[in-house]
């Protein structure tokens, strides 16, 4: 009994995991696509300390805090990707800007940098999960089917 559980179980519980990372990397893409629709412009008046996230090549880039004041007027604080590039540029005096919704002020994204809009990661993870549960669930179901015919 206990290995027939764990036969559903995992295949299930990949299915789930599946479920998730492809619905949080499509809720990604939905908010990218909506900043550049509908997204307002605001310059940036300060950076924090960025963490480096992750580096491809010679490009290493960043999140950090970026402040800027939206066009109702609020001073707004939100974590954006940034490059390095963006990032010693602001610190040495050149502008930036954000792209942000207005009905959702923290969604940001650093204008003129790349789009963070669908980890393909996530993509993949979901993907892989999706298919090791689906044959997980084919492959139970045979054996519980081969099992029952050599006990008849």
């Amino acid at each position: 009994m206990a290995i027939a559980t764990r036969r559903l179980l995992l295949p299930l519980l990949a299915c789930v995991v599946g479920l998730a990372a492809l619905g949080f990397s499509a809720r990604l893409y939905v908010q990218s696509r909506q900043v550049e629709q509908h997204g307002l412009l605001a310059p940036v008046t300060a950076v924090g300390d960025g963490k480096k996230v992750k580096r491809s090549g010679n490009h290493l880039s960043f999140r950090a805090d970026v402040t800027f004041i939206a066009s109702d007027g609020r001073r707004i604080t939100s974590a954006a990707i940034l490059s390095g590039e963006a990032l010693n540029g602001f610190r040495s005096g050149q502008p930036l800007q954000v792209r942000y919704l207005p009905d959702q002020p923290a969604v940001v994204r650093i204008v003129g940098e790349e789009d963070e809009g669908g980890s393909w990661l996530l993509v993949l993870v979901g993907v892989a999960a999706l298919a090791y549960g689906g044959f997980g669930f084919v492959s139970g179901s045979g054996r519980g089917r081969m099992s029952r015919r050599r006990r008849a």
